[in-house]
């Protein structure tokens, strides 16, 4: 299980709200972000363990030519090889542009939710374009008493058939859409009571709206952490791996979102397919003598395939 630079399990989708409706990669199932890592951690081979609590923060050679020690903030590990599952780096939610929030922060402002509850029977406005704007549009339905959503563009990043639901949900009276239009006051007394917005192309066009809450989802920041300092060839903030996920370190692989190359897709799906190669590589480079397409993908294939040839024939 990928760890990210702040030592947390790495998932993009945990640090934008811990319940934020997603899809199953594999079973196709709707569930909640937070249920979603040890449910796919149970899907992992072997129960090898999974937790936040160490932090690579540097590597060296040991003696043996073939031993990486890497340097971890709970003690040195010893290992051959190294995958790098990391998510995109330590996430930090990008500020708002063009008006500070910092003084609301705690007093109604939110970067980061936890329970869609904390706003129930609230004014709700949400701030962002994108899948992770619309998407708590769409989950505070019926939870908030009103939902407004403003954007400084006319034009929406969010997945198309999200945004058409939104649009719907507009249409049918339940949400209050504002594009394109930018935050130019808060107000409240100790807490937030009222917003202006005015329009991005028409300063003089000044909204005031009464709310409870306003909600920023306006992305993340990524960084590498401590792996700025390993000796990888690094592109756009990710790491550069080639067709096998081999980075520019001897025995070090990457997998996920972490890693860029040519044709790369931020997937959840793919990023299983590239664990798997890397592992399979990783695997092969310690015994070189085994193959490295593998025959099953989970001990569960494998049981089967193991009563199968053991079944007494009919």
């Amino acid at each position: 299980m990928g760890r990210d630079a702040r030592g947390q399990l790495a998932d993009r989708r945990l640090a934008a709200g811990a319940r934020r409706p997603a899809h199953d990669p594999l079973s196709g199932e709707v569930d909640l972000r937070r249920s979603r890592l040890p449910a796919n951690h149970r899907q992992g081979p072997g129960g090898a363990p999974a937790g936040a609590d160490d932090r690579a923060v540097r590597r060296s050679r040991a003696p043996e030519r073939r031993i990486i020690r890497a340097i971890t903030d709970r003690g040195d590990l010893l290992t051959r090889t190294i995958i790098i599952a990391g998510g995109h780096g330590a996430f930090e939610p990008k500020k708002l542009p063009g008006y500070d929030m910092t003084p609301w922060e705690g007093k109604g402002a939110h970067y980061l939710v936890g329970e869609k509850a904390e706003f129930a029977g609230k004014r709700v406005v949400i701030i962002g374009g994108g899948d992770s704007a619309c998407d708590w549009v769409l989950n505070l339905l019926g939870t908030a008493s009103e939902i407004t959503l403003v954007h400084r563009r006319a034009a929406f990043r969010a997945h198309e058939v999200t945004v058409n639901n939104v649009m719907q949900a507009a249409s049918d009276g339940r949400v209050d859409v504002r594009v394109p239009y930018q935050i130019r006051e808060v107000s409240g007394n100790g807490r937030i009571e009222r917003i202006t917005l005015f329009h991005s192309e028409d300063d003089s066009d000044v909204v005031e709206l009464d709310c409870d809450a306003v909600l920023l989802q306006l992305g993340f920041k990524t960084a590498l952490g401590p792996l700025k300092d390993w000796p990888l060839e690094v592109e756009k903030g990710s790491i550069k791996v080639d067709q096998v996920m081999k980075t520019s370190m001897e025995a070090v692989w990457a997998a996920g979102d972490i890693t860029i190359f040519d044709g790369k897709l931020k997937l959840i799906a793919t990023g299983f397919a590239e664990a798997a190669i890397a592992v399979a590589q990783a695997v092969h480079h310690i015994r070189p003598e085994t193959k490295i397409q593998p025959k099953y993908s989970t001990p569960a294939g494998r049981a089967a395939a193991t009563r199968s040839r053991t079944r007494p024939p009919a």
